[in-house]
This record gives C-alpha cells, sequence and structure tokens, in this order.
C-alpha cells in the first residue's frame, strides 16, 4: 500500500493503467497554432519565440527587518533573441513573461576548469529547461540559505526559515517589472519537497508546482522497509556538506 501510495504522488499510476489508445486526443483551437494532446503525444507546438538565453545573478534579501533576514543567491535565466534580453528587444514580442523556479541546495550553477559557468539546467541535466526558455518562460534558480553563495545558515533539511523564505521569493518574482505575476516551480527530490512547502505558504501568485520524485513519506525515506537508511543518508550529507565546503559561483 505505501508503495502504492508513492507511485501516486508521482502521477505514475494514471500513466500504468490506462492505455495509450484510449485517451481521448484534444485539439486546442486558441492561437494562432493548435496543438495535439494525449498521453504519450504531443504534437503540432508552437514555433520557439526566442533563440538564445541571458544569464543574471544577484542576491534578493528575504525576511527583511526581522531577525532571519538574509541575502540569497539567485540565478535569472531570460529569454532572449540574437543574445538580446527580451525587454531589452526594440520590438519585444511580450513585455512580461511568467516565472518558474527552483529552490536548491545543490548550487545553482557550476564551473568549468577554464572558468566558464555551466548553467544550472546543464549542471542538473534538464535540458528541457532551456527549450522552455526559448518558448518564453523566464528560469530562475536560488540557493538555499546556507548554501552555495547564499548568506545565512542551513538548518537541516526542509527547515522553517527555508520554507518562509520562500513566501518572500515569489513576492520577489511575482512584482519585477519583467515578470507576468504568474509564478510556478519545478525540480526533483529535494527541490521537490521545497515546492510542497512553498505551496503551503500560500502565496497568491504560485498558480502551479511540478514536484518529481518528491520525498513526502520522510519516515519511509529514511527508514527502508523499517531499517534505518544510514549509507544513503551519510552519503547524500557528505555530499552536500562538499557541495558547501566549495567554491560557490
Amino acid at each position: 500500500m505505501r508503495r502504492c501510495s508513492q507511485l501516486l504522488g508521482l502521477g505514475l499510476v494514471v500513466l500504468i493503467a490506462q492505455p495509450i489508445a484510449a485517451q481521448p486526443v484534444r485539439h486546442a483551437t486558441d492561437g494562432p497554432f493548435h496543438p495535439v494532446t494525449s498521453i504519450g503525444l504531443y504534437a503540432n507546438r508552437s514555433a520557439p519565440r526566442y533563440n538564445s538565453v541571458v544569464r543574471s545573478s544577484q542576491y534578493v534579501t528575504v525576511q527583511a527587518g526581522s531577525p532571519d533576514q538574509v541575502d540569497l543567491a539567485v540565478d535569472i535565466y531570460f529569454p532572449a533573441t540574437d543574445g538580446v534580453r527580451f525587454d531589452q528587444l526594440t520590438s519585444p514580442q511580450d513585455l512580461q513573461l511568467p516565472v518558474v523556479w527552483a529552490h536548491v541546495p545543490y548550487h545553482r550553477a557550476n564551473i568549468n576548469e577554464d572558468g566558464s559557468i555551466v548553467p544550472f539546467y546543464t549542471w542538473f541535466q534538464m535540458e528541457w529547461l532551456e527549450e522552455l526558455i526559448h518558448h518564453g518562460y523566464i528560469v530562475a534558480v536560488v540557493d538555499v540559505r546556507g548554501s552555495g553563495a547564499s548568506f545565512g545558515t542551513h538548518l537541516g533539511v526542509f527547515n522553517e526559515l527555508e520554507t518562509r523564505d520562500s513566501y518572500d521569493l515569489n513576492e520577489f518574482f511575482a512584482t519585477q517589472p519583467w515578470s507576468s505575476g504568474e509564478i510556478g516551480m519545478f525540480g526533483y527530490s529535494y527541490f521537490a519537497a521545497t515546492q510542497l512547502l512553498a505551496a503551503s505558504m500560500q502565496h497568491p501568485n504560485l498558480r502551479c508546482i511540478v514536484p518529481m520524485f518528491v520525498p513526502f513519506d520522510l519516515y519511509d525515506f529514511g527508514h527502508r522497509g523499517g531499517v534505518p537508511f544510514v549509507t544513503g543518508l551519510e552519503a547524500w550529507s557528505l555530499t552536500t556538506l562538499a557541495l558547501d565546503l566549495s567554491y560557490a559561483p
């Protein structure tokens, strides 16, 4: 039963239980294109509107004015045409775009030996994010407090301060001049769980979350079949510690 609940949490039972042939095909009629969608089928997609990505890095202050105030490191990936950000084009296709972001403890970027920056979507093998950007979404990645290049102290996994930080981050993304105010989140494992915690804060602009492989049953995650998962947890702890002690881009 526990295994089944995990599959339901991942949305996999729907895919397994219903054959593709039995699914109705829906034709969208809005806009200049007509995508055809069904389980296992997504055809006639819209063409990308942008052909490049511009990365920007900055600090965002969260919980301002409180004893828990801290500056968090944020990378923002903007859609661009020939290297020019969408909001700086002479004739922009959009003045504001939706934002999807991730709250991660694993570094929002990496550095090659030659000093060049490895984007998050390459670093984490999530190249589909680049396609999303080309279709008109802004993508952002934030180092949780006490990790990467963010200030503060990391007080353990899924801690309350980290959860409260997510509300201020959603507020930041929703109120920027380049943002449409429509905010979503993405990610798997740890930064799937941070989506659930962010959703619990009920920010009015957080419209969608896409948690993948989310460890929502933490007892089962840490006690496989009732046996403490010591080896796996120690390996994860040592990996995150090594990241925190290394140079953060």
